[in-house]
């Protein structure tokens, strides 16, 4: 504050100065008040300029901490929401049911020849939420079996048959990653990785896939461009 308004200071300090160089003057009948009478409406002015300036100082300041406390709330009360209806996906091997296993295939390899590997995993919802427009997608290329997302409740479940093709230079276990990715009823956007070995036995059949660990979700904050451009 007092950087942008140094010139107001520069002129509250110069004045008294100037204005008692002023009243020296002898000019005649354009002189009004003898000195005294100038120094005490010298002094009521500054004096009251001085208050003003802290009176406005105060109030700008009192409006900056309740703007601040105001914004921090908002958020702490933003992040109590979120968490009170995130979801949480709990991951597991399964067992392949035609009628309700969900297949998807994620294209790794890049050169020939390659392997194919396969895994099926159980998601179940142990979140405080709904889970919406679950995907198991990868940084390469997905394709899906007719399914774009789907939703689970919580403590419902459903199957995902995971088929994964990728290079192999013959050399011991790989392993790979893929993730889940969905969101909340409030749209907040989230992801879980599932960190995979994968045992090459025999080109040109399925190989098995086994699950080493889940993360946790992890929320994504998207930044709104739209509100900067305007």
């Amino acid at each position: 504050m007092i950087k942008k308004n140094w010139k107001l200071i520069v002129i509250a300090i110069l004045s008294p100065i100037i204005l008692s160089q002023i009243i020296r003057l002898p000019l005649g009948n354009w002189t009004i008040g003898n000195e005294e009478s100038w120094i005490g409406f010298l002094g009521s002015y500054i004096g009251a300029l001085i208050s003003g300036v802290i009176t406005l100082f105060v109030f700008v300041k009192t409006i900056e901490y309740y703007r601040e406390t105001d914004q921090a709330e908002k958020e702490k009360q933003k992040e109590q929401n979120r968490m009170s209806i995130m979801p949480y996906l709990k991951v597991t091997g399964g067992t392949a049911d035609n009628s309700e296993t969900i297949d998807t295939f994620i294209g790794k390899s890049k050169t020939e020849p390659n392997f194919q590997f396969e895994t099926i995993f159980e998601i179940e919802n142990i979140g405080l939420g709904s889970a919406i427009g679950i995907l198991v997608e990868s940084d390469d290329s997905v394709l899906w079996s007719g399914v774009k997302g789907i939703a689970l409740a919580v403590g419902n479940k459903t199957v995902f048959k995971l088929s994964m093709e990728m290079d192999y230079n013959g050399k011991g276990i790989l392993e790979t990653v893929c993730e889940l990715r969905f969101s909340d009823l409030i749209n907040n956007q989230y992801t879980q990785t599932i960190y995979l070995a994968a045992f090459p036995v025999k080109e040109g059949v399925n190989n098995w896939m086994q699950i080493i660990e889940v993360s946790s979700p992890i929320h994504k904050v998207v930044i709104d461009t739209s509100a900067k451009m305007t």
